[in-house]
């Protein structure tokens, strides 16, 4: 049934006709054939389960299922086997393994501890350089001179520690805000 409907969702994006073969409209329309899309939403799922802090309610039961299968080699199929259990079947994502990043939270009048400063010309930013008083500044930029691109300097006092450079490509493939994307990015690595 829900196969049905993403070929008639095919249809309405392309302007197919009904003849139309389902794989080649869902090629043109960019969408995945309708069992690799669940299989790929179903893996998605199974490892955020995965990745679940201890204090979560379902964490328990998600161990429990992978360790059933795993005591089983994943061989013996249950004869009314719970959904997780499926999954845990299906994927073999060990929860033990996978990484788990607890959630930030700060309270909400928290102010974070790094001075962020746009110059919006170049003497203001000498400027702001000549009265920062930190030891440790790192700065970044993009452009789209002789192409789109960014870097990078991280400086200890007057020392340059490290600097990065990046060259995206020509400005007709990419735009300055890229570049400036890039320099950030360089910046935080």
């Amino acid at each position: 049934k829900m196969a049905r409907v993403q070929r008639m969702a095919s249809l309405l994006i392309t302007g197919g006709m009904r003849s139309t073969a389902s794989d080649i409209l869902d090629a043109h329309a960019n969408l995945l054939p309708f069992q690799q899309n669940l299989r790929k939403i179903c893996h998605r799922s199974t490892l955020r389960m995965a990745t679940l802090p201890a204090s979560h309610p379902l964490k328990k039961d998600i161990m429990s299922a992978y360790r059933y299968r795993s005591k089983h080699n994943f061989d013996k199929a249950k004869r009314h086997p719970s959904p997780l259990h499926a999954l845990a079947y299906e994927f073999q994502i060990n929860p033990e393994d996978t990484e788990i990043v607890e959630p930030v939270r700060h309270y909400p009048k928290w102010i974070p501890d790094v001075n962020l400063s746009i110059a919006q010309k170049p003497e203001e930013a000498y400027y702001e350089d000549a009265q920062a008083d930190e030891e440790i500044r790192v700065y970044s930029d993009g452009s789209a001179v002789d192409g789109v691109g960014g870097a990078a300097v991280i400086m200890d006092g007057e020392r340059v520690v490290g600097e990065r450079r990046f060259h995206l490509g020509k400005d007709k493939a990419h735009t300055v805000y890229e570049g400036e994307v890039i320099g950030m990015i360089l910046a935080v690595q």
